[in-house]
């Protein structure tokens, strides 16, 4: 039997709160899929800014992208 290969996504590269471009970019999407996302229910924020701008924890950002989305 061959070695089973861990699949599991870590941003380590990114920081601990996230903003929209950061998820897209760990996504490989675009800024504004995110947005579109968040529209359709499939990703929430975690906060806003005081000038209104998403924030997302990285943490929630790796559990989303490793399927475990709680």
């Amino acid at each position: 039997m061959g070695r089973q290969v861990s699949t599991m996504i870590k941003l380590d590269g990114f920081p601990r709160v996230m903003s929209a471009r950061h998820v897209a970019d760990a996504y490989g999407v675009t800024a504004k899929t995110v947005v579109r996302w968040e529209a359709q229910g499939r990703l929430k924020p975690d906060f806003r800014t005081p000038g209104g701008d998403r924030r997302y924890l990285r943490d929630r950002i790796e559990q989303l992208l490793n399927g475990d989305a709680r």
